[in-house]
């Protein structure tokens, strides 16, 4: 937690991959505010 009390934040790319949820779910734990970036069901990689 910062000190003013406001909750860190982490943006994780990939958190629907193996080490993407592993790493969600522990910045969760560790009282961050997370947000997920994923990419659009059948839309193929860049």
């Amino acid at each position: 937690m910062h000190p003013s009390g406001a909750r860190a934040r982490a943006l994780v790319l990939g958190a629907t991959g193996h080490i993407g949820q592993a790493m969600v779910r522990e910045l969760l734990t560790h009282g961050y505010h997370v947000t997920a970036a994923t990419r659009r069901r059948g839309r193929p990689p860049a």
